[in-house]
Order: structure tokens, then C-alpha cells, then sequence
């Protein structure tokens, strides 16, 4: 496009996280160690978005963009808690993979099914068709946010 218009782009969808970044924070009330914007809720959601490969530290902490240091304290802290466990690679042992356990995947459904609670009473002052429009916009946001991630790894 132009750089007016990116320009705009970006202040525009800035103003909306920070608007739903603030929605949010009004009605989810940390009940957990592990809060939503968190490094361990990421870590969760990363690793049960690919439970059937297991991802290597290095991964995980360039996707979560942290130093390899500050995941091995956070995958130290949810190891203990029984969330998630290493393993060494089958071919290359000093490669160190992770896994969500049963465990970390009934955790973070709880976590889900909280924030999810949450959501739906902070919609409850929109009318119908501001819903419509949310959820129209949130599946395109969504579609959008997967063809990124496809593009870009």
C-alpha cells in the first residue's frame, strides 16, 4: 500500500488491542499462578496447539521470543507443577524436546474455560448485532492470524 496508510493501519489495530487488551483485563481476575498474558499460559497454549510433535526448547522460546535461560526457570517451575515434561531427542540427546502433560492439558482447558466465562459476561453489553460484528471480525482475525503464521513459521 502506502506509508499513510500502514501508518493508519498500524494506529488503528493498536488502539484496538490496547481497547480489547483493557476489556479484558476488567473481567478476567487471576485465580491462578499462571495469568493470562503470562509466559507459562503461552507456553500452554503453544504446546497444546502441537501436542502431536514434540517442540524443542529452542523452538518454544523463539516462537515466544525469550532467551533459552528464561524458558529453562519457566519450564522448571511447570515441570514441578506436573504441566509439562522434558525429554531428550531420540537421534540428538542434547536436543531438549517438550510436551504438554495430561495434567498441563486439563490445566490450561481450566484457564480456557475461565477466560471464555469471562468473555461472554464482558459481551453481554453488546446488542446483537455488535456480537455478530465481533464474532464475524474475530473468525477473520483468526483466519488472517493462521495464514501469517503458515506464511511465516
Amino acid at each position: 500500500m502506502n506509508d499513510s496508510y500502514d501508518r493508519e493501519l498500524a494506529e488503528n489495530f493498536l488502539t484496538f488491542m490496547l481497547d480489547y487488551y483493557a476489556m479484558i483485563r476488567r473481567h478476567i481476575v487471576e485465580k491462578n499462578e499462571i495469568r493470562f498474558h503470562s509466559h507459562g499460559f503461552y507456553l500452554l497454549n503453544i504446546l497444546e496447539s502441537n501436542k502431536d510433535e514434540l517442540l524443542t526448547m529452542s523452538a518454544c522460546a523463539k516462537q515466544m521470543n525469550i532467551t533459552k535461560q528464561q524458558l529453562t526457570k519457566l519450564v522448571d517451575l511447570m515441570e514441578g507443577q506436573g504441566y509439562v515434561v522434558r525429554s531428550h531427542d531420540e537421534n540428538n540427546r542434547r536436543q531438549i524436546r517438550l510436551s504438554i502433560t495430561p495434567e498441563g492439558v486439563n490445566y490450561f482447558g481450566e484457564l480456557k474455560s475461565m477466560i471464555i466465562a469471562e468473555i461472554i459476561h464482558s459481551l453481554d453489553k453488546f446488542d446483537a448485532d455488535e456480537r455478530t460484528e465481533i464474532m464475524d471480525c474475530a473468525k477473520r482475525f483468526s483466519e488472517i492470524f493462521k495464514n501469517d503464521k503458515a506464511r511465516n513459521g
